[in-house]
């Protein structure tokens, strides 16, 4: 995983005002949510978190459609350049057709 990607989902966790615990809370529900009934304890995620945000380790897909449920970000658009012209669906609408989500507590500035 590329340190950038760490950084811009830590500023996400940030603008939230989560703790890295409640980034992995978060992460467990979210899992929960879309009938993942194998995640693992909150310590385990939250070491996880640490070390994603540090850029070491593959963030799996699994764990990617969990940050996007967390987070309300599309999966087509995680970990990508927000200024970057978007070519897909509307933002976000594949997205929701299949989750209910929040929108962002953050602005997309963000993710630079």
């Amino acid at each position: 995983m590329s340190e950038d990607l760490g950084v811009r989902l830590r500023r996400q966790r940030e603008a939230r005002r989560w703790t890295r615990r409640e980034m992995a809370r978060q992460l467990i529900l979210a899992g929960r949510a879309t009938g993942d009934t194998s995640m693992p304890g909150i310590d385990s995620v939250h070491h996880n978190i640490q070390r994603w945000e540090r850029g070491h380790g593959d963030l799996s897909e699994r764990y990617k459609l969990h940050y996007c449920h967390a987070l309300a970000i599309p999966p087509d658009q995680f970990g990508a350049d927000p200024r970057a012209p978007h070519t897909g669906s509307a933002p976000g609408t594949a997205f929701r057709t299949r989750y209910r989500v929040r929108r962002p507590a953050s602005p997309d500035h963000l993710w630079n």
